[in-house]
């Protein structure tokens, strides 16, 4: 009985404890499935960041895969306007750099949700890289559906169960041992190894530019293809990261963040080929 006493005395405390918190102490108890239960109903503003070249890709992946919920898009000057407002949901794109920079780095395509007073406030549901901060190469086009539909699985996954990452929307390698895949050569880390030894050939893995890599995503082909986002001008310790999509289905098949390394680069290294290679 004694033990029971002060077992009901602990819980009285550990109660009376948090029933003293502030409220926005206790609306750290929200879970994501929670924050994300209106998503379906609210209009998706796609930001428009005002380069041509984004712009155009943005509008046009938005429109092939974009289904999860109503959509339109927006400047950023309709964005700073509207982002304090929880009536809207956010597709916008953010420019993020390694401590060391103070200009440069990566832009990201962010999913946020509207509400807070301070853009640094904002919910953010995911983000995935996008290009080169300020120097988009224009393979944006090919990889911005597989982007979006990667988001839109996110959030799905979200919305059925706590706790899920974002890495639950990326796929595997495995069972496309028979596709095809494709890399840009000037995305290999190591330009000695720009002419790839006859044992990747005999795994599927080929070499072309970046125009016939995306021509492979477009046209849907059952085939993987890569991608390399990785600031304009790459110094050892920038961070980078890789890509390899499936073209059909339009899912990340495989994806790594990496640190350039004062010889090799940034891009695909030996080791992801030959994680290629085992697939």
């Amino acid at each position: 009985m004694l033990n029971f006493a002060f077992m009901k005395r602990i819980f009285a405390w550990v109660l009376g404890l948090l029933l003293c918190l502030p409220a926005a102490a206790q609306a750290q108890l929200t879970t994501k499935k929670e924050k994300l239960s209106d998503f379906a109903g609210k209009t998706l503003k796609v930001v428009l960041p005002g380069q041509p070249v984004l712009d155009e890709a943005l509008r046009q992946a938005a429109k092939e895969v974009w289904a999860l919920s109503p959509y339109e898009t927006c400047t950023k000057e309709e964005y700073d306007r509207l982002r304090t407002s929880d009536s809207w949901y956010f597709l916008a794109t953010r420019d993020v750099r390694d401590k060391k920079r103070t200009e440069g780095g990566i832009t990201f395509l962010c999913l946020l949700k509207g509400g807070a007073k301070q853009e640094a406030d904002m919910m953010e549901v995911a983000r995935l890289p996008l290009c080169a901060a300020g120097a988009p190469s224009g393979r944006e086009a090919a990889l911005l559906p597989a982007l979006l539909e990667t988001l839109q699985i996110y959030v799905r996954n979200a919305q059925a169960s706590d706790f899920k990452r974002l890495g639950s929307a990326i796929g595997s390698l495995k069972g496309s041992r028979e596709e095809e895949v494709w890399l840009v050569r000037d995305e290999l880390a190591d330009p000695t190894g720009r002419d790839l030894p006859q044992r990747y050939a005999e795994a599927r893995i080929h070499l072309t530019d970046a125009a016939g890599a995306d021509a492979v995503v477009r046209a849907g082909e059952p085939a993987l293809v890569g991608f390399c986002i990785r600031p304009a001008e790459v110094a050892a310790g920038d961070t980078f990261h890789l890509y390899v999509i499936d073209a059909r289905t339009l899912e990340i098949r495989w994806f790594k963040t990496r640190k350039a390394g004062s010889t090799a680069g940034a891009g695909f290294l030996k080791s992801d080929l030959n994680a290629l290679i085992r697939r």
